[in-house]
C-alpha cells in the first residue's frame, strides 16, 4: 500500500493508494518521511509547521524523530497495520515488540514520544495518551526495571591534594 500526494499551497495531502509514489522529494527531509508513511485515511501535512519544527529543533532531534517514525512505519507495514493515524493498540503492540527485541524503557519512552510528536505535527489524535499504551509501557518498566546504568564519573587522580579546605 503506497501513498498518493498532492500539493495544496503550503500543505501536502497524503492519501492511501495502491500504486507506489515516485521518489521526487529529498529523501532526508522530515516531511518526505511523513509522506512515505502508511496512511489509513487522507492526511494533510502542513509543510510550514514541519519547517517551523525543523527550524526550532536540533539536527540530532530531527534525525532521531525521522529514524523513529521510519522504524514505526516499517513495523506497521510488516504487521499490516496503519501508521497514520495509529491506534492505541498499534502503538502498544509496537512498543511491546521493541521491548521483546531488547529495547530499554528509556528507548521505548523515546519511541512513544516520537509517535506522539508526529501525530501532534499532523493535528491527529495522539494514540500514546491512551490508557492501554501507558499500562503496557508501565508493565515493561516493571518487568525490565527503569534504572539506567550510570557511567562512572571522570576523575583526575592525584589532583585532590592540590586543594585546600578553608573554613
Amino acid at each position: 500500500m503506497g501513498t498518493e500526494t498532492a500539493r495544496e499551497g503550503q500543505e501536502t495531502v497524503v492519501a492511501p493508494q495502491e500504486a507506489a509514489l515516485p521518489a521526487t522529494a529529498a529523501q532526508s527531509d522530515l516531511a518526505w518521511a511523513i509522506v512515505q508513511m502508511r496512511a489509513g485515511e487522507r492526511i494533510v501535512i502542513n509543510e510550514a509547521l514541519i519547517a517551523a519544527y525543523q527550524a526550532a529543533s536540533s539536527p540530532h532531534s530531527i534525525r532521531a524523530l525521522k529514524s523513529d517514525i521510519e522504524a514505526f512505519d516499517a513495523w506497521c507495514r510488516r504487521m499490516n497495520r496503519i501508521a497514520l493515524p495509529a491506534s492505541a493498540e498499534t502503538v502498544a503492540d509496537y512498543l511491546d515488540a521493541r521491548a521483546g527485541k531488547g529495547s530499554r524503557p528509556a528507548s521505548l519512552g523515546r519511541y512513544k514520544a516520537s509517535i506522539a510528536k508526529i501525530h501532534q505535527l499532523l493535528d491527529l489524535k495522539d494514540p500514546t495518551s491512551a490508557p492501554l499504551v501507558k499500562l503496557r509501557l508501565a508493565a515493561v518498566r516493571r518487568e525490565k526495571g527503569t534504572a539506567q546504568k550510570q557511567a562512572r564519573p571522570v576523575r583526575r587522580q592525584h589532583q585532590w591534594h592540590r586543594f585546600e579546605v578553608v573554613i
